[in-house]
């Protein structure tokens, strides 16, 4: 498998990226392993999350992905899969941003999914209810 586990609940997202809800792939596809052989990916997960990262915006190889690579397994946006970027998380001139200690605007109405931004950095964790636990 060319991608990265790790064991923590919360993930770090950075750059422009992709989140797969692994059940989706499970569902449609076949394992999570021979998903990301079978596509070449290299990504990190926590065995619930599947996340691939850019550095571009917007995200043109991800939405290739999704759009070109992977159209005939019927993914659907924010039900199987959702796009992202990297909040900053460091103002100017020692300002904080305004979105530190929010929820990641893009991801807020996605149900399976958790978000939050800190001063550390923007993190996702898999939500298995309907109710969405904070960081």
């Amino acid at each position: 498998m060319n991608g990265i586990y790790t064991d923590k609940e919360n993930l770090k997202v950075v750059f422009s990226y992709l989140i797969f809800n692994v059940a989706s792939i499970n569902k449609k596809y076949g394992s999570l392993s021979k998903f990301i052989n079978d596509f070449e990916l290299r990504g990190e997960t926590n065995g619930k999350l599947y996340i691939l990262a850019e550095m571009v915006e917007p995200h043109h190889h991800l939405h290739d992905l999704i759009y070109e690579n992977l159209k005939w397994i019927g993914f659907k946006e924010k039900e199987d899969f959702v796009f992202g970027f990297e909040h900053l998380t460091k103002g100017v001139n020692g300002h904080s941003p305004e979105n530190i200690n929010r929820e990641i605007p893009e991801l807020k109405n996605i149900n399976w999914l958790g978000s939050y931004i800190t001063h550390n950095g923007n993190y996702v964790w898999y939500v298995d209810d309907i109710k969405k636990t904070l960081f």
